[in-house]
């Protein structure tokens, strides 16, 4: 069972480690002693290397390397486009990749009526397994893929599991899927046609993944509801945890595949809404007045395939609508226009990019208006406290001298009464003068505070902290 990183390994001291340095460690040092250092299992590290795209000793290796009989140290691959760079053995240990079974024998294909129908099962759910042998001889330029992509190969079981929105579409309970968005009845189908559609840009020589959580890049979320002047509401669509994406010429395009719905006339029958292309007129003469109709939404079994930069502040996407079969045959078509966008896709990115940085400068230009002005404000703030500190002072200063003219003028007048009076008015006139106690004119000034010093104890505002 995998474990977590205890505490005083590589795991705690060490943030990520790149493909590189894994490389360098994985051929100096065995495997079990290696993941031991980083606190994770062999299966685990295993795992990590497969997903760096970083070669592994095989069984025996260091074995034969104490005697001198070891192969040569394959090389390092070069980092394709969407490649991890590192890992971070503080990450939790990934999930085993699921043991889903083969394309054809969980989707299994629907039993076919006659004339277009026959075509069009034959189409859209034979077995993944024959495509091989049903498409003619590959081009040089192509190279051969697996019948069933990896992608499919590793969620088809999981696929299923999960409830179904009001308009009757899939909601899989898990999120790190591939982006097909369908309805139970469909989902054979529109399996089956990313499937085709993932093999063709793989034998092109474009990867198809799930993007990295580093990728950052951005959904374009897809809209299969018709266009209505009306606000409706629509259960939330399920979303994958990360983007789909191909890479062409080192730039990412996603992909979303998903099925179309359209309004239909529904009749109530018997707790049920049910197509009235569906009921018969038997039903509708027995039942009468006693149902009404009504329009709903309904997945029409037609399906979009879109295109979409994920690269943010860009905004380029492409749409391709039509019936499973019309679009496998439109295929070749659709991955040729795909490889003629990268280099629409970089002027886009560069476009972003200048647009980002004018942005940015905007933004710290403007902060720096609101700065100036938060500044000014406290400014004038400190120099109104400290003007009306210093009129204080002033003003205390001008009392100060009419209360000691008045002891002056009361001590001058007592020495004008008898012995007895005078020692009474003497005493009283200490009494006042400690009741009318004021601080000489230097001790105040010395509590004065001047503006910028109001201004420095002053609290900054939000733009000026930043």
């Amino acid at each position: 069972m995998d474990q977590g990183p205890p505490s005083g390994n590589k795991a705690s001291d060490q943030q990520t480690v790149s493909r590189e340095q894994l490389y360098e460690e994985i051929w100096s040092t065995p495997a079990m002693h290696l993941a031991a250092t980083y606190g994770v299992s062999g299966s685990f590290l295993a795992r990590v290397c497969d997903r760096l795209r970083v070669p592994r000793p095989r069984p025996g290796y260091w074995n034969k390397l104490a005697v001198g009989k070891a192969p040569p140290k394959p090389p390092l691959p070069e980092a394709e486009p969407g490649d991890e760079l590192e890992w971070s053995p503080a990450d939790k240990p990934p999930p085993a990749p699921p043991r889903a079974p083969r394309l054809k024998e969980t989707l299994k294909p629907k039993a076919a009526k006659s004339g277009t129908d026959q075509q069009q099962v034959s189409d859209t759910a034979a077995p993944a397994m024959t495509e091989a042998a049903q498409e003619p001889n590959p081009p040089r330029s192509m190279r051969r893929v697996p019948a069933t992509h990896s992608l499919i190969q590793g969620v088809v079981g999981l696929i299923p599991a999960g409830k179904t929105t009001r308009e009757g579409y899939y909601r899989p309970r898990k999120r790190l899927l591939p982006d097909l968005i369908t309805s139970p009845k469909q989902l054979e189908t529109i399996v089956r046609l990313a499937n085709k559609l993932y093999r063709l840009l793989e034998a092109r020589g474009h990867r198809v993944r799930m993007s990295n959580n580093g990728d950052h890049f951005h959904r374009h979320d897809p809209d299969p509801f018709p266009s209505t002047k009306q606000r409706h509401y629509h259960d939330s669509l399920w979303h994958p945890e990360r983007p789909t994406v191909v890479y062409i010429d080192s730039i990412a395009i996603g992909l979303s595949l998903f099925e179309l719905c359209e309004y239909v006339e529904m009749q109530y029958i018997r707790g049920e809404y049910v197509p009235v292309s569906q009921v018969s007129r038997s039903a509708k003469t027995l039942l009468g007045n006693a149902t009404w109709t009504t329009q709903q939404l309904v997945p029409s079994g037609e399906f979009c395939l879109q295109a979409y930069s994920p690269y943010r502040g860009t905004t380029w996407n492409h749409q391709w609508r039509g019936k499973a079969n019309a679009l496998t045959a439109e295929l070749e078509d659709i991955v040729a226009k795909l490889e003629a966008q990268p280099t629409t896709i970089r002027h886009l990115i560069k476009e972003a990019r200048l647009a980002a940085e004018e942005h940015a400068r905007e933004w710290e230009e403007e902060k720096q208006r609101y700065r100036v002005e938060e500044q000014a404000k406290r400014r004038t703030k400190a120099l109104e406290a400290s003007h009306t500190e210093l009129l204080a002072i002033i003003d205390e200063w001008s009392e100060r001298k009419r209360i000691a003219a008045f002891f002056d003028e009361a001590v001058s007048q007592a020495a004008q009464v008898s012995e007895e009076d005078k020692n009474e008015i003497e005493s009283r006139l200490e009494a006042a003068r400690k009741l009318l106690a004021v601080a000489d004119p230097l001790t105040r000034l010395k509590q004065w505070r001047s503006p910028e010093e109001i201004y420095e104890g002053m609290p900054k505002s939000h733009w000026e902290r930043d």
